[in-house]
């Protein structure tokens, strides 16, 4: 979901990594599974400091899901 609310869709412009983050949280529970979020959330630093500009970070979120989450 990540992806999908910062990208360009044909749809819609790509919002803002601070509105991307503000829609998770007030969606949280509702449309955001609460320990995925929690996950997420403790991932996010890594990602900060791993991505060069906001169009890099849907690439590095999901290397560090592969990384994390791989069962």
């Amino acid at each position: 979901m990540f992806d999908a609310l910062t990208s360009r869709r044909p749809y819609k412009l790509p919002f803002s990594l601070e509105h991307t983050l503000e829609l998770m949280l007030s969606e949280r529970g509702r449309h955001f599974d609460p320990n995925l979020l929690d996950i997420f959330q403790s991932l996010l630093p890594d990602l900060m400091t791993t991505a060069n500009n906001e169009k890099e970070m849907p690439k590095i979120v999901f290397q560090l899901a592969d990384l994390y989450l791989s069962v």
